[in-house]
């Protein structure tokens, strides 16, 4: 085990859910690297677009937390088996806000570079969060969805 990995992990997902976006690109090599299969086709790969992916995924939720359930790392790679809940108060992939308090499991999956995330790739079941949000529509393929680039 790398505690100081462990520990950049832990950093990373406090300051994402307290919102500081700056301090959580401060972490992360230049370009970064973010990537949410089944959502995107390729990772994105720019601190503008993991900005804007951060804002969106946690701008759509209202008292957020990320509890992690299991943690590990070593010298190149990590990973974060997390929950993540919160009410749903801003668009979220073309949902609109439902005010309603939502729980996804996922598993990040994370790159170090010189000491920093090199990239973050987020396993999650997105039709779970969007049949807790009471979307019954039909899952739009990764090429149709709304996420920045």
């Amino acid at each position: 085990m790398n505690q100081a990995n462990v520990d950049l992990i832990r950093r990373h997902l406090e300051l994402e859910q307290t919102g500081q976006y700056e301090a959580v690109l401060a972490d992360m090599t230049d370009p970064p690297e973010y990537y949410l299969p089944g959502v995107q086709t390729e990772p994105i790969q720019s601190r503008e677009g993991v900005s804007a992916i951060h804002h969106m995924l946690f701008e759509s939720l209202k008292d957020i937390r990320i509890d992690i359930v299991t943690i590990d790392a070593n010298d190149e790679f990590g990973f974060a088996e997390v929950v993540t809940s919160g009410v749903h108060v801003g668009e979220f992939l073309g949902v609109p806000p439902t005010g309603k308090h939502v729980k996804l499991s996922s598993c990040g999956v994370f790159i170090f570079r010189d000491g920093k995330i090199q990239r973050e790739s987020i396993y999650a079941d997105r039709e779970e969060l969007l049949r807790q949000v009471g979307w019954s529509q039909q899952l739009l393929p990764p090429s149709d969805s709304k996420t920045p680039q």
